[in-house]
C-alpha cells in the first residue's frame, strides 16, 4: 500500500507527459533527474538567501549596538567634563583675582591628567585674569587663538546644560598641537567672568581607533564637522537622510544602519549633546561570515549536484544502456540472429531479464537446430530408405510448428500487454506455454499484475468508503443545522421578553432619579453654606499664618539690624586703627621735615659744596609736607566717616525699636484672627451636621435608584447574553452548513477518485474470469495478495 500514491502520481504524470517521454525510459529518467537537480538547486539558493539575510541582520545589529555604546561613552565623557567644569567654577575663591590663581592651580593638581589647563576669563575687561599657564595671565583675549576666547557662556546658576563646550576639538600650541577640547562655566556672583577647562581627547581618539580592524568611528557636530579627529573628512551629503533621522528625534532615536560605498554605516545619538556617532565597517569584514556561510552552502549544493549527477550517470548507464542493448538484441533475435550474446554478470532485475531472454533464445535456437539436424538427417537417409523421408518431413514440420508457436505466443503476449496498458488489469499472460522461457516470463509478469490489481481494488474500495462517510456527515450536518435554527428562534423570543422588562425598569429608574435630584438640591445648598464657612476658616488660617510669618520676618530683620550694628561698630574700630596709622604717618612726616631742616643747616655750613645736598633736603622737605597734608586729609575723611557711622548706628537702633513695636502689634492681630477662626469653625460644625443629614437622605434615595438600575442592568445583560447565544447558534448553523458543503466537496472528490480508478478493469468489479492469452483461451483470475480472491 505504500507505493499506491506514488503509482498514482506516476500515472498522472504519464498522462500529461508528451508522447516521446512516455515511450522512452531514458527520457523519463532524464526528466526526473533534472527535476531533482532543480529542487536541490532551489533549496540551496533559498538556504543561501535566508542565511545571508540572517547574518546581515545580525551584523548590522551588532554594528548599531557598537555605535550606540561608543556614543554613550563619548556622552558620558562630555558630561563628566561638564560636571568638573561647573563644580570648579562654583568655587568662592574665583570671585577674587588675588585668590583665583592659587585656587585653579590647586584644582589642576586634583583633577585627572587629561585636564591640560584652566583659565579664569573676564569678558568685561577682555583678558585672562588667572591661568595655570602663567604666560597667559593678563593677556588680552584678542591676542589668543583658541575657541574659548570668543565663547558665549550662559550666566547664572544651573546644571550641566549651562556649561559651554567647543563645537569640535582644536590643536593646542601648549601640547605641541595635540588635539584638545574646551569647556567653560560662568562664575557665580561675578558678572562677566567664567572659568575655562581645557582637556585632552587623545585617549578618546585612541579608544575609538583600532589598527587591526577596518572599523572607523566618527563623531559629527551639527555642522557635519568631525569633533574628535579634526583631520578626518566625512561625506555628510551621502548620509543626510540617516543624520536627519537621528537629529530630529532629539536624542531618543534608535540607531540607523545603511550600506553604501562598500561599507556598512551605523548612526547613533550622543547623549546630552547634539552630536551623532557614525561607526562604519568594510563590507568585506562585516559580511565575512555571510560570505563564508554562502561559500559553504554553495559548495555543499555543488557537491550534492555533482554527487547526484554522478549517481544519475551511473544509474543511467547501468539501467538505460542495458535496456537499450536488450532491445537491440531482442530485435536481432526477432530477425533470426540467434547468435546474440545475452550473457551478463548482474544479479538484479535487469540481470534476471537478460537471463530470461537468453533462455528463450537458447530454446528457440535448440528447436531450430533440431529442425535443421532433422532436415540434414532426412537428406542423408533419403538415399538409404524412402520410409525415412516421411519422418524427416514430419520432423521438419514439427520444427516449423514450434517456430510458429513461438511467434504466435509472442504476438499473443504483445496483444495482452497492450490491453493491460489500456487499463484492463484482469488480463493475464498464459503460463501454460510449452517453452520454459516463455512460461517464466508469463509467471513473473502475472505476479506483477496481481499486486497492481490489488492496489487499484483497494483504492476503489477506499473511495467508496469515503463517499459513504461523506453522505452520512452531510446528513448529520443538515440535522444539526435544523436543530441550531430552532434553538436560535427560541433564544430570540427570550431576548425580546428581556428587552421589554429592561424598558419597564428604565422608566422606574427615571422616576427615582427625579426624587433623588430634589433631595440632592437641598443637600447641595447645605453643602454650599458649609463650603463658604470652611473657606472663611481657611482664610482665617491663612491670615494667622501670614501674621506669624510677618512676625518671623520682623524678627529676622531685627537680627540682621543687630548684625549690621555690630559690623558698623567693627568698622568704627578699624577706622580708629586707621586713625592711629595716620597719626603715625604724620609723626614720620614731621620727623622727616625736621631732618630736612637739619640738612639745610648742614648745607649752609658747607657753603658751595653743599648746594646739591641742599636741593635734596628741599625735596625731602617738600615730600614731608605733602605727606603731612595727605595724612591730614585722610584724618578729616575718617572723622567724617565716623560721624556718619554714629548716625547710622543711631538710626538702625531706632528702627529696631519700631520693629519691636510692630511685632507686638502683629502678634495682637494674629490672636484676634485666631479667635475669629474659632467662632467660624463652631458655626461651620452646625452647618455641616445639617448637610450630612440631607446627604444621608439623598444617599438612601440614590441607593434605591442604584438597585433599580442594577435590576435593569441584569435585564440588559440577560438580553445581551440571549442575543449572543442566538448569534452563536446562527454561527453554529453557518459552521454546520460549511461542514455539509465540505462533506459534499469531499464526496465529489471521492467520486472523482472512484471514476479515475474505474478506468482500470479489475477482478474485484464483479467479473469472475479474465481473458488470458495463450492456447487455453480463458482461465480463472488470480487471487489478490491478501488471499480474498475476486
Amino acid at each position: 500500500m505504500a507505493g499506491g500514491p506514488l503509482d498514482g502520481l506516476a500515472s498522472a504524470l504519464d498522462r500529461v507527459a508528451p508522447e516521446f517521454i512516455r515511450q522512452r525510459f531514458a527520457a523519463k529518467f532524464a526528466v526526473a533527474f533534472l527535476a531533482v537537480l532543480l529542487v536541490i538547486a532551489g533549496a540551496g539558493a533559498f538556504t543561501f538567501q535566508a542565511t545571508s539575510t540572517a547574518v546581515e541582520r545580525q551584523t548590522t545589529g551588532q554594528l548599531a549596538e557598537t555605535s550606540q555604546l561608543e556614543g554613550d561613552s563619548i556622552g558620558s565623557w562630555v558630561e563628566q567634563q561638564r560636571t568638573h567644569t561647573r563644580s570648579i567654577s562654583q568655587g568662592e575663591p574665583l570671585r577674587s583675582d588675588r585668590r583665583a590663581a592659587a585656587y585653579i592651580l590647586l584644582q589642576d593638581q586634583l583633577l585627572p591628567d587629561d585636564v591640560v589647563s584652566m583659565h579664569l576669563v573676564n569678558d568685561t575687561r577682555g583678558e585672562v585674569v588667572a591661568s595655570t599657564e602663567l604666560p597667559l595671565e593678563g593677556r588680552s583675549l584678542s591676542e589668543l587663538d583658541a575657541p574659548w576666547t570668543s565663547a558665549e557662556v550662559p550666566e547664572g546658576p544651573g546644571n550641566n546644560t549651562q556649561v559651554w563646550s567647543s563645537s569640535r576639538s582644536y590643536r593646542s600650541p601648549v601640547l605641541n598641537d595635540e588635539p584638545v577640547m574646551a569647556f567653560a562655566s560662568s562664575v557665580p556672583k561675578r558678572d562677566g567672568s567664567h572659568l575655562v577647562v581645557v582637556t585632552r581627547i587623545q585617549s578618546q581618539v585612541d579608544r575609538l581607533s583600532n589598527a587591526n580592524s577596518t572599523k572607523e568611528t566618527t563623531i559629527l557636530n551639527t555642522n557635519d564637522e568631525t569633533v574628535l579627529n579634526i583631520d578626518r573628512e566625512f561625506d555628510a551629503d551621502t548620509h543626510s537622510g540617516s543624520l536627519a533621522a537621528i537629529r530630529d528625534a532629539n536624542g531618543t532615536a534608535a540607531p540607523v544602519t545603511t550600506v553604501s560605498d562598500g561599507r556598512v554605516y551605523a548612526f547613533a545619538p550622543v547623549p546630552t549633546t547634539n552630536w551623532v556617532t557614525v561607526t562604519s565597517l568594510d563590507t568585506a569584514q562585516a559580511f565575512s561570515v555571510r560570505d563564508t556561510v554562502g561559500q559553504t552552502v554553495g559548495l555543499l549544493v555543488l557537491l550534492a549536484l555533482v554527487s547526484l549527477s554522478a549517481v544519475g550517470l551511473v544509474l543511467g548507464k547501468r539501467t538505460v544502456d542495458p535496456l537499450k542493448q536488450l532491445r537491440d538484441r531482442a530485435e536481432r533475435i526477432e530477425g533470426g540472429d540467434f547468435d546474440v550474446d545475452l550473457a551478463t554478470n548482474r544479479a538484479d532485475e535487469i540481470g534476471r531479464l537478460y537471463g530470461t531472454f537468453d533462455e528463450m533464445r537458447i530454446s528457440l535456437q535448440n528447436r531450430i537446430r533440431e529442425a535443421e539436424d532433422a532436415v540434414e538427417e532426412a537428406k542423408t537417409a533419403r538415399t538409404e530408405a524412402e520410409e525415412l523421408r516421411t519422418e524427416a518431413e514430419d520432423a521438419r514440420a514439427e520444427a516449423e510448428e514450434a517456430s510458429q508457436r513461438l511467434q504466435e505466443r509472442a504476438a499473443e503476449y504483445s496483444a495482452v500487454m497492450q490491453e493491460i496498458a489500456d487499463g484492463d488489469l484482469t488480463k493475464r499472460l498464459d503460463e501454460d506455454a510449452e517453452e520454459t522461457a516463455m512460461r517464466e516470463v508469463a509467471v513473473e509478469f502475472n505476479a506483477m499484475l496481481d499486486g497492481l490489481e490489488a492496489t487499484v481494488s483497494e483504492v476503489a474500495a477506499f473511495a467508496d468508503e469515503v463517499a459513504d462517510a461523506t453522505i452520512e456527515v452531510a446528513t448529520g450536518a443538515e440535522e444539526i443545522e435544523t436543530t441550531s435554527q430552532t434553538v436560535s428562534d427560541r433564544i430570540q423570543e427570550i431576548a425580546d421578553g428581556a428587552i421589554r422588562q429592561h424598558d419597564d425598569l428604565e422608566e422606574a429608574a427615571a422616576e427615582m432619579d427625579e426624587l433623588s435630584a430634589s433631595i440632592e438640591e437641598v443637600a447641595a445648598s447645605s453643602t454650599t453654606v458649609a463650603e463658604t464657612a470652611r473657606e472663611a476658616v481657611d482664610r482665617g488660617e491663612t491670615g494667622r499664618e501670614a501674621a506669624e510669618s510677618a512676625i518671623g520676618d520682623m524678627a529676622e530683620i531685627e537680627s540682621r539690624s543687630a548684625d549690621a550694628v555690630d559690623q558698623i561698630l567693627d568698622l568704627q574700630e578699624r577706622m580708629d586703627d586707621i586713625g592711629e596709622i595716620v597719626d603715625f604717618i604724620t609723626d614720620i612726616a614731621e620727623q622727616t621735615n625736621m631732618l630736612a631742616l637739619n640738612a639745610n643747616i648742614e648745607a649752609a655750613r658747607a657753603d658751595k659744596d653743599g648746594e646739591g645736598f641742599a636741593v635734596v633736603a628741599d625735596e625731602v622737605k617738600s615730600l614731608a609736607e605733602e605727606t603731612k597734608e595727605a595724612a591730614a586729609e585722610i584724618e578729616a575723611e575718617i572723622a567724617a566717616v565716623q560721624t556718619e557711622t554714629d548716625e547710622t548706628v543711631t538710626d538702625i537702633r531706632a528702627t529696631s525699636d519700631h520693629i519691636d513695636t510692630g511685632v507686638e502689634t502683629v502678634r495682637e492681630a494674629a490672636d484676634a484672627i485666631e479667635d475669629t477662626v474659632d467662632a467660624i469653625e463652631n458655626a461651620n460644625d452646625g452647618i455641616q451636621e445639617i448637610a450630612d443629614a440631607t446627604e444621608d437622605q439623598a444617599d438612601a434615595t440614590q441607593s434605591v435608584v442604584h438597585r433599580v438600575d442594577g435590576v435593569s442592568d441584569i435585564s440588559q445583560n440577560v438580553t445581551e447574553d440571549a442575543e449572543q447565544v442566538s448569534a452563536a447558534a446562527e454561527e453554529q448553523s453557518a459552521s454546520v452548513a460549511e461542514i455539509a458543503q465540505s462533506a459534499d466537496e469531499l464526496r465529489d472528490r471521492a467520486d472523482s477518485l472512484a471514476a479515475t480508478v474505474d478506468q482500470f478493469d479489475t477482478s474485484g468489479e464483479g467479473d469472475t474470469h479474465s481473458d488470458t492469452a495463450g492456447v487455453g483461451g480463458q482461465r480463472t483470475a488470480r487471487s489478490a495478495p491478501d488471499g480474498t480472491g475476486d
